[in-house]
C-alpha cells in the first residue's frame, strides 16, 4: 500500500462528501464509549435516546443495551467499522450519480465496485462482463480482464480484506478535491 497519506484528513464543508464523511466521523468518535468495557459514557440499564418519528410516541434506543451487546461479542468493532464503510460507499456513490457528474474514471469505477459490494454484505461480487473497464486508485486495482466469477477478487470481502476506512476516506477526499478543482458541480441540496 502507498503509505504517503497525510497524517490529517480534512474535507471542505462545501465538498460533496463533507455531510456524510463528518456523520461517520461522529459514529467513530463515539464508537469508545462501546467498545471499551469500562463503560466510559456510564450507561444505565435504563436510559434512552429518543429518536425521532412522524407517528409512533417513544421511539427510542437503549445505549446499555447496545452496549452490553457489545461486551457479550454481539457487536464487534470490526463488524462496525465495516458497517460504517459499507453505508458510507453507498451513500457517497449514490450522492455523486445524483449530481449526474462524470463517472468514468477509473477511481469511480472503484467506488462504483465498492458500492456495490457493500450492497452485497460486503463481498464483491462481479456480474459476468465486469468489471468492465479499468479500475484503480493509488495502489489498489481491480483487474478489470478477469470478469464474473473468474475475477480473484469474486465473493471476497471488500473492507477488511481489499481495504480499510483509511483507503475510503482517502478515496473520497481525492474524488471530492478532483471536483472541486474542475470547478463543473454544484451540490444539489434539498
Amino acid at each position: 500500500m502507498d503509505n504517503k497519506f497525510p497524517p490529517e484528513l480534512h474535507f471542505k464543508p462545501n465538498g460533496l462528501f463533507y455531510r456524510i464523511v463528518s456523520s461517520c466521523m461522529v459514529a467513530v468518535a463515539a464508537s469508545p464509549a462501546i467498545f471499551l468495557k469500562n463503560n466510559p459514557m456510564k450507561f444505565e440499564p435504563k436510559q434512552t435516546i429518543e429518536l425521532s418519528s412522524k407517528f409512533y410516541e417513544g421511539a427510542s434506543v437503549y445505549p446499555y443495551q447496545i452496549y452490553t451487546n457489545a461486551l457479550e461479542g454481539y457487536i464487534s468493532p470490526i463488524h462496525f467499522k465495516n458497517s460504517l464503510c459499507m453505508m458510507l460507499a453507498n451513500l457517497a456513490y449514490e450522492s455523486a450519480k445524483a449530481q449526474k457528474l462524470d463517472t468514468s474514471s477509473p477511481k469511480w469505477e472503484l467506488l462504483r465496485h465498492i458500492r456495490h459490494a457493500s450492497s452485497h454484505n460486503n463481498q464483491f461480487n462481479f456480474r459476468n462482463r465486469e468489471p468492465t473497464h479499468p479500475v484503480y486508485w493509488r495502489d489498489l486495482f481491480i483487474d478489470h480482464n478477469l470478469k464474473g466469477v473468474n475475477n480473484p477478487l469474486y465473493g471476497k470481502d471488500c473492507f477488511g480484506n481489499f481495504m480499510e476506512m483509511a483507503e475510503l476516506l482517502w478515496l473520497l477526499k481525492d474524488i471530492d478535491d478532483n471536483l472541486q478543482s474542475e470547478s463543473n458541480y454544484e451540490i444539489i441540496t434539498s
